[in-house]
């Protein structure tokens, strides 16, 4: 009977840390979502932004070399989760803190 409440008490933790992480997740992406209007003008703040936008989404940019048919390997690597904290070469521009919370730096 122990073994078995051990068992529940470990799966009901692991779904309550899936569960956060959902909440966290949605909680991003609506924010994402509200600022995405700013973002869409075709002015040069909204520029700097779509770049800085793409600096929290995109964790790498890989160009290959070209293949024998002429194209070239181009792979992407998103970030699947909350972005770390912004650099400080960032100079104020949009950060991962203000689309998290919405809001803008």
């Amino acid at each position: 009977m122990r073994l078995l409440l051990g068992s529940v008490d470990a799966d009901l933790s692991q779904e309550r840390a899936h569960q956060g992480l959902t909440e966290v997740a949605h909680a991003w992406l609506v924010a994402l979502r509200e600022g995405i209007a700013e973002v869409e003008e075709d002015t040069e703040e909204a520029f700097r932004a779509r770049r800085q936008l793409v600096k929290l989404l995109v964790q790498s940019i890989t160009v290959g070399k070209k293949h024998e048919d002429g194209s070239i390997e181009v792979r992407i690597t998103y970030r699947f989760g909350p972005p770390s904290p912004p650099s400080a070469e960032a100079g104020g521009e949009l950060s991962a803190a203000a689309f998290k919370n919405g809001s803008r730096s």
